[in-house]
């Protein structure tokens, strides 16, 4: 049974006449004119199984809307004015409404739960979470293309994805497209092929580009997510990703993930660190991340303690001045004098040769060296002229080029190795934070509690929760064990990541830069748990852990899962 859906009212200036004139005219036999009627489309609901329906005079179904006149059909032109309502000619009315029926399309709304398939060449359809929230919150906007039985039931040829998520929605009724009349198996099975292998999926740029607008037009993320059926974590990315033109234009590369382009957004300015997260692999990306941070601290730590000197109007610089000395290497000491002490940094201070070498490797307070130079030697003596008693610091260059480049590669792996663990801790330790908001604790986690406490107790009772706190998600620079306790007492059930937490505390504060410097047993097993649970170690974590550094990740049970 076809129910008809609210009859709009008549609003001025509608060139239609209001509906009683209608029904009037047509009581009276007369038609109106249909060059008077707007050409737009007009939708009827219909509910349930819908039967068969009677045709009215113009080929139409009550309640359904007609597209305007196919071209080359032939319709009587009949004025709306009641002086001339008769209709003319029967037969000619009546093989216009059978050609009617044949070519006029109309869309219609219905109930999703009645609608049938006919058979479709796509045998897995998949409907991911997004798409049918997307559809409880806007409809289905695209009606689907269907056709009337002879019996009254609708089949629907194209778009089975959208009426089963129409279905799972709980949503009413959807728009169906009818008009497109019997086909033959080959006819079928190509439009299918060409509807579905001739769609494509907006490019990342696209899609980024389309919540930054939403954004603009006034819409938050939150309301932006509800309407597309995006989780908001991934509205927010795509709208920082869209503000920068490196991840747009990153991501016009279908290989590039929306996690990737938002690293590309927050180091758009460094042009070698896009170039690093370009090549990096997937896997590789957070730690890469860690390290690009890690070394843009780095880097504004020189850059103030340059800016300090250069306040002060001395020259500073980062690398080493072509031909500059140590000062302990230069007198200003007569070349006969017995004592030929070195150059302090006061007696240097007026030389037109000054320049402080800085040198930051590190955040902590140990990881930078400052040291005066001198660029201009040649105003001073050489302190080690001749031979004394003294015995001067062995030089690189007086060594054997094969040697002198090993202890070269040997500081620069140290330096290199010391900086990508710095950059790794607050990585890891993101990560075990993460782990322990899991409703669920890690398999294994009771093993690992166990042979902490007991095989490295000194390790857990030398550790004052250093990072328990961080790792519960509590204030990390609090005071007192009543606030872990707490998390317990008011939560029995996290019980269990109170104690967790508490021993990856101890674990976490044994490692340090010796861990990867000088292997040990304590550190190793500690790491390899963590890749056991899912965590991805970084290259110099895999050294530590008595790995190859190259070697390829082992996927983890946990993570797997």
């Amino acid at each position: 049974m076809v129910r008809s859906g609210p009859v709009p009212r008549h609003r001025p200036g509608d060139r239609r006449q209001p509906l009683p004139d209608r029904r009037r005219a047509r009581r009276r036999g007369a038609r109106l004119d249909p060059s008077a009627r707007p050409e737009r489309v007009r939708i009827r609901r219909s509910v349930g199984r819908a039967g068969p329906h009677p045709i009215d005079d113009e080929g139409r179904r009550p309640g359904a809307f007609a597209l305007p006149p196919v071209s080359g059909l032939s319709r009587h032109q009949i004025n709306n004015s009641e002086e001339e309502s008769k209709v003319t000619d029967t037969t000619s009315k009546t093989t216009a409404s059978a050609e009617a029926v044949a070519t006029v399309a109309q869309v219609e709304h219905i109930d999703p739960s009645v609608i049938e398939f006919e058979a479709n060449i796509r045998t897995d359809v998949q409907l991911d979470p997004a798409f049918v929230a997307s559809i409880r919150a806007e409809g289905v906007l695209l009606p689907v293309l269907a056709r009337r039985g002879d019996d009254g039931t609708v089949y629907v040829r194209d778009g089975q994805r959208r009426v089963l998520a129409a279905r799972e929605a709980g949503t009413s009724t959807i728009p169906a497209y009818f008009g497109a009349g019997e086909l033959t198996t080959a006819q079928r099975i190509t439009q299918q092929l060409v509807t579905n292998d001739r769609r494509t999926d907006l490019t990342g740029t696209e899609r980024v580009t389309a919540y930054e607008q939403l954004a603009f037009e006034g819409l938050s993320v939150a309301k932006i997510a509800k309407a597309t059926g995006e989780d908001k974590a991934t509205i927010e990315k795509s709208i920082t990703v869209a503000k920068s033109t490196a991840a747009r234009e990153a991501l016009a590369d279908t290989a590039v993930s929306l996690d990737r382009a938002l690293l590309m957004a927050e180091f758009e300015a460094d042009a070698d660190a896009l170039d690093a997260l370009a090549e990096a692999r997937e896997d590789e990306l957070e730690h890469l991340a860690g390290e690009l941070r890690h070394d843009a601290k780095v880097s504004a730590r020189e850059e103030a303690v340059l800016g300090e000197y250069v306040g002060q109007g001395v020259a500073a610089v980062s690398t080493w001045p072509t031909g500059a000395r140590r000062l302990h290497t230069l007198t200003d000491a007569a070349d006969d004098a017995d004592d030929r002490p070195g150059i302090t940094d006061a007696q240097h201070a007026e030389c037109p040769g000054r320049v402080v070498y800085v040198n930051v490797w590190g955040l902590d307070d140990g990881d930078q060296d400052t040291e005066e130079v001198c660029v201009q030697p040649e105003l001073h003596h050489d302190r080690y002229r001749y031979s004394s008693g003294a015995q001067p610091k062995v030089k690189l260059a007086d060594l054997p080029d094969d040697e002198a480049e090993a202890r070269r590669a040997e500081r620069r792996t140290l330096l290199a190795n010391n900086k990508a663990w710095d950059a790794a801790e607050p990585v890891r330790r993101e990560w075990i934070a993460t782990l322990l908001t899991r409703k669920t604790l890690p398999k294994a986690a009771a093993l690992f509690e166990a042979v902490t406490l007991t095989s490295y107790s000194y390790t857990v009772s030398n550790d004052r929760h250093t990072h328990t706190r961080a790792f519960l998600g509590l204030d990390p620079n609090g005071f007192g064990h009543d606030q872990i306790a707490k998390v317990a007492t008011d939560t029995p059930t996290r019980a269990g990541h109170v104690v967790l937490a508490t021993m990856l505390s101890a674990r976490e504060n044994h490692t340090s830069r010796e861990s990867w410097r000088t292997p040990n047993a304590e550190d190793r097993d500690y790491l390899l748990q963590l890749q056991a649970w899912g965590y991805t170690l970084s290259a110099v974590e895999r050294i530590a852990a008595g790995l190859n550094a190259d070697d390829d990740q082992v996927e983890s049970e946990d993570a797997a899962e």
